[in-house]
């Protein structure tokens, strides 16, 4: 009597990706690279306000020259919407939609890292390269005499406050009260404003940078 064979039936079982599964992949790697951008970008930005910062600076003398580093200053806003743009350009077609949460992170991201990198700039000057000249610069021209008028008008208001007493205190003592400051005060000031000031333009960029 013959004997029957067992037969071995094997199978390459696939396991299924639940569609679930699949939009949390695509969520994890559109941050990814929205973070990677936003780390170049963010670069870019900090740049552009470090020199923003050192033409400010460097131009306590030359209107010309504070002008132009006010000007970068202020245009930071719009060198990061456009940015935002670039960024958008270049990972989507043209008719491809473009949301408003991808952008509001992608800006956002880009202006925490300028901030940081403006805040290691800052700390580098006044810890390293300073030794108190910016302020020293700022009261000599304060006490030229055609700011004169100026001084005394802010001196006579009672604006100006001891941080510890809360007395009345001249520019000068303000001068020196700036020059006493630790170069870690002014980095912390910067990440300060950084992190109240992202979260907001990000709003603004984000809704006009959004495409449906």
């Amino acid at each position: 009597m013959q004997k029957k064979r067992a037969l071995f039936v094997f199978s390459l079982d696939i396991p299924y990706i639940r569609p679930e599964f699949t939009h949390t992949m695509e969520t994890k790697s559109n941050f990814t690279q929205t973070n990677a951008f936003a780390m170049q970008n963010g670069l870019f930005l900090g740049l552009w306000s470090i020199a923003g910062l050192c033409l400010a600076m460097g131009g306590i003398n030359s209107v010309l020259l504070s002008g132009l580093g006010q000007f970068l200053l202020y245009a930071s806003p719009f060198f990061a919407a456009w940015l935002t743009l670039r960024f958008r350009k270049t990972v989507t077609e043209p008719t491809e939609p473009f949301s408003f949460g991808r952008g509001y992170i992608h800006t956002l991201l880009m202006g925490l890292y300028a901030g940081l990198w403006i805040a290691i700039f800052v700390y580098v000057y006044f810890r390293f390269l300073d030794g108190g000249q910016l302020w020293s610069l700022y009261a000599e021209r304060l006490a030229s005499p055609e700011m004169e008028p100026v001084v005394k008008q802010i001196e006579e208001s009672g604006v100006l406050r001891d941080m510890q007493t809360g007395s009345a205190i001249s520019v000068n003592d303000l001068m020196d009260n700036l020059k006493a400051l630790p170069p870690a005060s002014y980095s912390a000031s910067v990440v300060s404003f950084t992190l109240f000031s992202a979260p907001i333009i990000s709003l603004f960029i984000g809704l006009a940078t959004r495409r449906s």
